[in-house]
């Protein structure tokens, strides 16, 4: 939040930073979820994403330092690196914002960027080390998706692109935007026309910040553009679909905020009754979770208490259910899935 908060403020002004960060603090309940989750590491990249960006913005303003700032979004995006591999994606976007807007000047800042990376991915080098670097075989054109098709290599790139774009419209941007299961018909439906509302404010906020870009010639903008552009390509292109899961496009909550809260946070009343109303929905979906989550919550701890008990100091299992157990037994017992940085 804080660091959305900085990155609105530096493009858009005071009133635009103030409402895209009630947006991600009150955020769409898939978000939040992530946000609140211990098992998955998509909510640092996120994080730590969204200040490289700041930088990156910063850096198409700040000739004098644009040596230093490419070095700090360098060490930020190789500790999420480290957290996740897909923040190759902060990655592609920025060198490619430093390739497009820094003339003579992209050399350099490409260097410290790549310095940066590579000295925040440290713990990934000895991970990748012992582990046949496989890391970086996830890398490779058409791995990620291999599972999902028949086809391997490039061909595997290019295989069920149109179907894979419909599902990434009608499932998982509604997902994203405010749609949540487990209720009843007429709470889903509502839940559904407000997540399309959702859908639609972002399309719209995306057009107006993409004529304000051009307008004003603002980098800054553009370089925002460039990684929703980055995002949406990469995980339609080279990643799995997970039906009913936007985890893939999770990044796009470091610029989205700041669209919405630039073309609907002034102007007609109804734009602002419209960023209101998402807001409040975020809000209320998020809260709604609780009485579940606590329900779950009580059951793991029981379940990790009977495990100490038992005498269990060591287990190997499933990854989402290893971070569970380690966290909840504060690593008295120790539980691996023999799972990297890769996926």
């Amino acid at each position: 939040v804080a660091g959305l908060f900085h990155l609105a403020l530096l493009v858009a002004g005071p009133r635009a930073a103030l409402l895209a960060g009630l947006y991600a603090a009150f955020s769409p309940a898939f978000v939040t979820r992530y946000s609140l989750s211990n098992d998955g590491n998509y909510v640092e990249v996120l994080a730590l994403g969204t200040w490289a960006l700041w930088l990156a913005a910063r850096w198409t303003r700040e000739d004098h330092a644009r040596s230093r700032l490419a070095l700090a979004a360098g060490l930020l995006l190789g500790l999420a690196f480290w957290c996740h591999i897909h923040a190759i994606i902060h990655l592609a976007a920025i060198a490619a914002a430093f390739v497009l807007a820094g003339g003579l000047a992209a050399p350099r800042s490409l260097l410290a960027l790549g310095l940066g990376w590579a000295v925040g991915y440290g713990p990934g080098w000895l991970w990748n080390a012992s582990n046949d670097w496989l890391s970086f075989h996830y890398l490779l054109p058409g791995e990620a998706r291999a599972g999902e098709t028949a086809e391997a290599g490039l061909a595997a790139v290019t295989a069920g692109l149109g179907e894979k774009l419909r599902l990434m419209v009608t499932d998982h941007a509604p997902v994203l935007m405010g749609y949540d299961t487990g209720y009843g018909p007429a709470v889903s439906a509502l839940l559904a026309a407000l997540a399309w509302l959702g859908v639609a404010a972002a399309l719209f906020a995306a057009g107006r910040t993409a004529r304000r870009a051009w307008r004003e010639r603002s980098w800054p903008l553009g370089v925002l553009l460039l990684f929703a552009a980055a995002n949406l390509g990469i995980a339609l292109v080279a990643l799995p679909h997970v039906p009913g899961n936007p985890r893939y496009i999770l990044f796009l909550m470091s610029v989205v905020p700041v669209f919405l809260a630039d073309a609907l946070g002034e102007g007609r009343r109804w734009r602002t009754l419209v960023l209101g109303l998402l807001i409040a929905t975020g809000a209320l979906a998020s809260f709604a979770q609780v009485p579940p989550t606590l329900r779950q919550d009580a059951r793991w701890r029981q379940f990790v208490a009977d495990l100490e008990r038992e005498g269990v100091r060591f287990c190997y299992t499933d990854f989402f259910l290893a971070t569970r157990v380690n966290f909840l037994s504060k690593e008295r017992i120790v539980c691996s899935a023999k799972l990297g940085p890769t996926t």
